[in-house]
């Protein structure tokens, strides 16, 4: 191959770059804009969706039971969809064996489980009021 035609191949994949480049960045800045619950906006990820960094992110808020138990939450890898699922027998398998702690962390999950539908339900509700429009 001659030089001009690496010179004409490296400036097109040059060129390629900068458009893809271009394109990430575009689409970044028009993320950045959008608010949550928008169409086509950022949301948070519902608690089903967590992964185990998102759950042990939860648990740093109750700072008794992440000191006890956010090592044990780690191993086993606990997601989101695990930590509503959990019941006092599984609690206990993993090794919270205080009773107390087991129903104050299955009320808090409750809770945590709570809030998440509720905030699904008003964004099903608003979509159904944006399509009826």
């Amino acid at each position: 191959m001659d030089d001009f035609g690496a010179k004409h191949i490296m400036r097109n994949e040059t060129q390629e770059e900068t458009a893809n480049n271009d394109k990430t960045h575009t689409a970044k800045a028009k993320h950045k804009k959008m608010k949550p619950n928008e169409p086509g906006g950022r949301t948070k990820k519902t608690v089903y969706h967590w992964g185990n960094v998102e759950v042990l992110r939860w648990l740093r808020k109750y700072e008794q039971y992440h000191n006890l138990y956010s090592q044990m939450f780690e191993e086993h890898d606990l997601s989101g969809r695990a930590l509503v699922r959990l019941n006092p027998v599984r609690m206990e398998k993993m090794g919270i064996t205080n009773p107390d702690h087991r129903v104050d962390l299955l009320e808090r999950i409750l809770r945590l489980r709570l809030k998440h539908e509720q905030n699904e339900l008003k964004i099903i509700q608003s979509s159904q009021q944006q399509a009826s429009s």
